[in-house]
């Protein structure tokens, strides 16, 4: 009896095929992908190198970028595993659709898959140079935003400063850099209103996970000052994203920056999870639709990315998941 439920029981925790690739959280690397792409416009932008099709500019298409998008991707979904380690005991508190926290992923096999897949994009991002500059900065960020005794991700402002840095500034300087840019004072101005965007979300993702972030003692922004006072932050941080974008002339990062600003707003007076969760979902697609815009990959990715997940989070956890918007 005891032999065929311990069977059972390492049956539910073996990984699906599907596992691996989800266990890197796709869903959340598409917005990475669009700030590389937003990078890689304003870089060609402004060195003219941009293709037209009639009033329209949009990245030239090469095969290099995708490819640098690739690794970066193995090694960002190897930082969202670590996250995921780190994070057990919060997330146990609502399994969801955590894999290791709902048991069916071994912590075991996800440290295996991290490890291999972070050889392999670091390994990789020598051969495209600068790119492996920011692929070591990035998992320097990624390890004091999970780890101890940094573990940024549970003190108040370190957590959406190395957010901003991390999902907004890195991916940009990656774009920028494979359209042949330098690392320079030209790219830091042309980066600000897109870091200053993502900080505004930042800060708003960790709204919603107050309560089961105060319970296991980790102290968010949120958390430190309250949901109102996070929120009027982020709107701050807007505000100077659509400052900047005016006096720069982006007028993609200025269109992204004021449809966040309305939902913020509106989450800001209601005051309610589902107004912050709005802030995100909406918001969220909205910046990696005008990233399609200028990369016509971007929408392809965007709806495998999407539908994949519509198939897969049904099929694995038996919830109707993602909804844009909700």
């Amino acid at each position: 009896m005891f032999g065929y439920l311990s069977d059972n029981i390492k049956a539910m925790n073996k990984p699906k095929l599907p596992d691996y690739i989800f266990l890197l959280r796709p869903l959340i690397l598409v917005p990475v992908w669009a700030y590389a792409v937003f990078g890689y416009f304003q870089k060609a932008l402004s060195s003219g190198t941009t293709v037209e099709l009639g009033f329209w500019k949009i990245v030239p298409l090469n095969w290099e970028f995708p490819l640098i998008l690739l690794l970066y991707s193995l090694l960002f979904g190897a930082i969202l595993i670590l996250n995921q380690i780190t994070d057990y005991e919060t997330d146990k508190l609502h399994p969801g659709i955590w894999l290791i926290a709902s048991n069916k992923f071994p912590k075991k096999t996800a440290v295996v898959e991290m490890v291999i897949i972070t050889t392999i994009a670091l390994i990789g991002s020598f051969f495209f140079f600068p790119a492996a500059l920011i692929f070591f900065f990035t998992l320097f960020l990624g390890i004091v935003y999970c780890v101890p005794p940094f573990q940024f991700s549970g003190r108040p402002v370190f957590d959406f400063i190395t957010n901003a840095i991390g999902y907004g500034f890195a991916p940009f300087v990656l774009g920028w850099t494979a359209a042949g840019g330098d690392i320079d004072w030209a790219m830091i101005r042309a980066s600000a209103p897109y870091v200053l965007l993502m900080a505004a979300g930042a800060v708003n993702s960790t709204i919603p996970d107050i309560e089961d972030d105060a319970k296991t003692g980790k102290i968010t922004t949120s958390v430190k000052w309250g949901a109102r006072k996070a929120s009027a932050l982020g709107i701050f941080f807007l505000l100077g994203s659509i400052n900047l974008s005016i006096i720069f002339k982006d007028y993609y990062c200025l269109a992204m920056g004021l449809v966040s600003f309305a939902f913020f707003v509106k989450a800001l007076v209601r005051d309610t999870r589902v107004d912050y969760l709005k802030t995100l979902h909406i918001a969220g697609p909205f910046v990696i639709f005008l990233a399609g815009a200028v990369y016509p990959p971007m929408i392809l990715a965007m709806i495998a990315v999407y539908f994949a997940a519509r198939w897969y989070y049904p099929w694995r956890f038996g919830v109707d998941y993602p909804k844009v918007g909700k």
